[in-house]
């Protein structure tokens, strides 16, 4: 690396603050859904290729000076925290999240996975998914507008949640991991069986949260189904929930 280099990225590094290194981000977010023959497209005048976004948010200078000198971390030493190296990154991310949208009343918790084939320790395979490889993220989104409201990258076993799965459950320690900001609103979150249970259920209702979503046989404190004709439906109260059975 000559001297220029390391003027240069030390320069980037000493300008960079949270506001520029957003812009940074909305762009390559942008470049994502628009994409264009080469990256240099963004700023040019020709009215065919021009883009009216990128140009106001970064100029092309400042964009390629980032983009050149962009480094996460440089600690060598191990971490527990498989994102250690993303970690701050990805808390400035989901905080604009929350500062940019006020939720309905109706939220929705789910996982996605997104698509990745490169060498990572965490890396999952769900057969079911489209993607099939590549990292889990467990996400809260707004139904009136399906913004992301916030976001968990799972990084395996042993990944660190802030409730006890113990408790729980896996699916329901993270669904309140998400759900922790828009509590004691009253609203009413969906979810599938992987985060859905009784005991979920009735943690959120203290919180001022009301639950709907579909349930697994196996979980606890659920009456065991009967025998029922084909689009019967019976319902059990189980204290201050009510379970639905219904025969498809």
């Amino acid at each position: 690396m000559t001297a220029n280099h390391v003027t240069r990225r030390m320069r980037a590094y000493k300008d960079l603050d949270e506001a520029d290194f957003l812009r940074f981000l909305a762009i390559r977010i942008i470049m994502g859904v628009d994409r264009k023959p080469s990256q240099k497209h963004y700023w040019t005048r020709n009215k065919i290729l021009s883009s009216t976004i990128v140009p106001k948010l970064l100029n092309s200078v400042r964009y390629f000076e980032i983009l050149q000198n962009l480094h996460f971390c440089n600690q060598a030493e191990e971490s527990e925290d498989r994102l250690f190296k993303l970690r701050e990154i990805w808390k400035i991310c989901t905080s604009q999240f929350y500062k940019i949208v006020v939720p309905g009343p109706n939220v929705s918790i789910d996982e996605s996975l997104v698509l990745y084939k490169g060498r990572l320790v965490f890396k999952q395979f769900i057969s079911s998914k489209r993607s099939r490889f590549g990292m889990k993220i467990f996400l809260i989104v707004d139904e009136s507008t399906g913004f992301i409201l916030n976001m968990i990258i799972y990084t395996g076993l042993g990944h660190p949640l802030k409730f006890n799965p113990k408790d729980l459950g896996y699916g329901g320690a993270v669904a309140l991991e998400l759900l922790t900001p828009y509590l004691q609103r009253h609203r009413t979150v969906y979810m599938d069986n992987y985060f859905t249970g009784p005991i979920s259920a009735r943690n959120l209702l203290t919180e001022k949260t009301y639950l709907g979503g579909t349930l697994q046989k196996k979980r606890k404190y659920i009456p065991k189904p009967e025998r029922m004709a084909k689009g019967e439906i019976k319902t059990f109260p189980s204290q201050d929930i009510l379970i639905q059975h219904w025969k498809n």
